[in-house]
């Protein structure tokens, strides 16, 4: 019985003690005490750690490629990278070709169905859209010959149809309003209309130019990271916005685009955010749970932190073994928050609800409770993760080293230093309970306020009997 302890707490623990097992002692009397003499060193390190980790995710970049389903070595893969890296291509084939689009004013989504591919949506076309006058075919013309000599070009490769059109037809020169359709039909009819036409330079619908494209190759490559490409982006916009105020109404609302490239620069753009977005979100979410699980705002405080470190070395890890932020990471941050939890949570609830008062003992019991439930669960779950590290699919090879490296942190952040933390300052008696300070006073303040209204309208009743009696 140690000093101070009363005869229910000595009664609670000898019980407890005569029905534990090998590793329940272990825990309780080995690895607790160890925690205690060490909590300095642990905290000391951890800090450190923390801080490098932090520093390594600040490295981590997002993903410059597409999603890589197969291993380097796999048979499948080494054809496709031979095809890619082992033949002559064009010279082309890394650029970024700009759409100049006029006619278009974007794409509707209404009535399409979340889960229907197919159905992509429907055109909206810009009903001001008109080149036929003699002005605005000379601003396209204009447009087309500032590309040739823009420094955002490469090799003044740039495919105006306006321009073979008008040459085909007028000798280069803008032709009448009132022929202008008359003409385009003819160009139509030759195998370079056509071309474009099929080319989608040139939009004739029903007998009208309902929409048209000029097109430029950009000197810079593709496939370039977030930081690099976007500025290449907003010099594109900045081309754009500049043609469109030097228009007349008709030629005036253009639009840039370069298909899958900018596409993917947003993509880039929304695995950051997702994964910043998503990672707060849920650890706000976990901390809300822990004090409504816990009812202590310091223990609550502690578990959290555990957890964030958790989260915080396992994205570092990922940059260190040199993976970059794509689909699987971005998802995986989000849900290896979900397995970070557990164990710390676990450790807290038993913490808050032991009989004891002083820290030592409180975390000798939620240790000798929990402690071989929380190394049983991690070795089934490393057990799962480990089959998943003989898959073909880098998808699961990906996901085995998410799995077994978040539990082995778990393990570390839940039994080393969230408990050398509550060795350090971890509460006692009644410190961080909203039971106590918060709970207890407003139902005892309700109770008085509830039993004051009830005695007023008991009192209010029996002066109107007593008037009736009367």
């Amino acid at each position: 019985k140690r000093e101070g302890e009363s005869d229910f707490e000595e009664k609670e623990k000898s019980d407890h003690i005569a029905e534990e097992r090998l590793i329940e002692k272990f825990f309780r009397v080995y690895w607790n005490v160890w925690m205690n003499k060490a909590k300095i060193p642990i905290i000391i390190f951890v800090v450190i750690w923390t801080g490098i980790a932090i520093w390594r995710i600040s490295e981590f970049e997002p993903a410059k490629e597409a999603l890589q389903m197969l291993p380097d070595e796999h048979w499948l893969n080494k054809v496709q990278t031979s095809i890619r890296n082992d033949y002559h291509t064009g010279e082309d084939d890394n650029t970024i070709q700009v759409s100049f689009v006029w006619g278009i004013k974007g794409l509707s989504k209404k009535g399409v169905g979340s889960w229907d591919s197919a159905d992509r949506g429907t055109v909206v076309y810009d009903d001001d859209f008109d080149i036929s006058s003699t002005t605005n075919q000379q601003r396209i013309l204009d447009i087309c010959d500032s590309l040739l000599t823009n420094s955002l070009v490469k090799d003044q490769k740039v495919t105006c149809w306006v321009k073979d059109f008008l040459a085909a037809q007028n000798g280069g020169t803008p032709v009448a309003q009132i022929n202008f359709y008359t003409e385009l039909d003819t160009y139509l009819t030759t195998t370079q209309g056509q071309e474009q036409y099929t080319d989608s330079q040139i939009g004739y619908i029903d007998g009208k130019l309902t929409f048209m494209r000029i097109m430029a190759l950009s000197v810079d490559k593709s496939f370039q990271g977030y930081d690099e490409l976007h500025p290449v982006y907003e010099e594109w916009e900045e081309l754009k916005n500049t043609f469109n105020t030097g228009s007349a109404v008709g030629a005036n609302n253009a639009f840039q685009t370069a298909e899958v490239h900018w596409a993917f620069l947003i993509t880039q753009k929304q695995f950051t955010d997702g994964a910043i977005q998503g990672t707060i979100l849920s650890l706000a979410f976990a901390f809300i749970v822990l004090i409504i699980s816990t009812l202590n705002i310091l223990t609550a405080i502690y578990a959290i932190t555990s957890i964030s470190c958790i989260v915080i070395s396992v994205i570092a890890l990922m940059e260190i073994i040199g993976w970059t932020l794509g689909v699987i990471e971005s998802v995986a941050i989000v849900i290896l928050i979900g397995f970070s939890v557990d164990y710390a949570v676990h450790l807290a609830n038993h913490y808050v609800e032991s009989v004891f008062e002083d820290r030592f003992r409180r975390m000798e019991e939620a240790l000798s409770s929990m402690g071989i439930s929380i190394f049983s669960g991690a070795v089934t779950t490393i057990g799962s993760g480990l089959a998943l590290f003989f898959a073909t699919l880098l998808f699961f090879q990906k996901f085995a080293v998410l799995i077994v490296s978040t539990i082995m942190f778990s393990l570390f952040f839940s039994l080393v230093f969230f408990v050398a933390l509550n060795h350090l300052i971890g509460p006692q008696r009644k410190q961080g309970d909203l039971k106590y300070y918060i709970i207890q006073p407003i139902m005892k303040w309700t109770k008085k306020g509830v039993n004051k209204l009830f005695k007023k309208k008991d009192e209010e009743n029996k002066d109107t009997g007593d008037s009736v009696k009367e």
